[in-house]
């Protein structure tokens, strides 16, 4: 197998396992669907992230964001803060409960990379990050990030 094909394998697995984790959870994650998740996991890892900003990434209208975003914050998952920068824009930022959701949402990932950790080398662990780190680099080059 080529490197693009096992690492679009990498790809769909951890799309699989996570759609897996809402389908089977779904309840506990307070009624969550895939695109809240989504949403939140987007929220948690993007420093200053804002409505705007998903909507450019997620190639949704902005009154769509909006309209998520109203659903997660009604249900306590999401709070807009405004910005100390620009009064008129609204960071985002997850509550406690989004946070653990995220958490859970995660695991089958984080238990995997675990997992392989406790496999492979910490020369081999540094040579997996350092590719994979370049990848990331390569990809917000050319589409964002």
């Amino acid at each position: 197998m080529d490197l693009e094909a096992t690492l679009n394998r990498f790809y769909v697995a951890g799309l699989i396992s996570e759609y897996r984790v809402c389908a089977r959870e779904g309840g506990d994650f307070g009624g969550l669907d895939y695109v809240d998740l989504i949403i939140i996991d987007l929220i948690h890892y993007r420093e200053g992230c804002t409505a705007g900003w998903l909507s450019d990434t997620l190639g949704l209208t902005k009154s769509a964001v909006t309209k998520k975003l109203d659903s997660l914050e009604k249900r306590g998952f999401v709070i807009r803060n405004r910005s100390a920068e620009d009064g008129r824009v609204r960071i985002l930022e997850l509550t406690d409960e989004a946070e653990r959701a995220c958490l859970k949402y995660d695991a089958p990932f984080s238990d995997a990379v675990k997992e392989l950790e406790s496999r492979i080398s910490a020369e081999e662990t540094e040579t997996v990050r350092r590719v994979i780190g370049m990848l990331v680099e390569l990809l917000e080059e050319r589409y964002g990030g």
